[in-house]
């Protein structure tokens, strides 16, 4: 009796994780559109990694293929400017996504991103998600369509920044 009462806690506390991590990645635009079932998928294909302060994430000009997530702490986003100096691009916290651009493209990356504060990121590689899309194209659909308001927005945001700048 003892033992099937500690692993019905633990299945308990397994299902309440699951819930809590569905509904915050519910939340993150990336996934937008998608049902349940999908996400699930979706989260299945992601690893979870834990950051340090410090420690860099991935480096301007290497080759990208993944997509962050972050669910605790804070990443800097940062470019080298003249003299190899580095220019913070963004702080980023809790629920926002970066190295977006490496799913579509799979170029170089244009930034350095580093740990800020400690904490969970996830992360999304290019391989993971064509599999997704070919079991499920929707997937492909609503994440691609999402990536895309993302850039979208980040490029009006670049505009109005030059046109300050004017």
């Amino acid at each position: 009796m003892k033992e099937f009462v500690c692993q019905m806690l633990k299945k308990m506390f397994r299902d309440t994780q699951s819930l809590d991590e569905l509904a915050f990645f519910r939340k993150i635009t990336l996934f937008h559109g998608l049902h349940d079932r999908q996400l699930r998928r979706v989260l299945q294909a992601m690893q979870k990694r834990q950051y340090y302060e410090g420690e860099t994430i991935f480096e301007e000009g290497r080759a990208g293929q993944s997509v962050f997530v972050i669910r605790s702490g804070g990443v800097e986003l940062s470019r080298r400017a003249s003299h190899d100096k580095a220019k913070v691009l963004a702080r980023l916290g809790p629920g926002q996504i970066f190295g977006e651009m490496a799913l579509l493209d799979h170029q170089p990356r244009t930034a350095t991103a580093r740990v800020a504060e400690d904490g969970e990121i996830y992360l999304l590689d290019a391989t993971a998600l064509e599999s997704l899309m070919r079991r499920d194209p929707d997937i492909g659909v609503d994440i691609m369509k999402n990536i895309a308001i993302v850039l979208s927005a980040l490029l009006r945001k670049a505009n109005e920044e030059l046109d300050k700048g004017n």
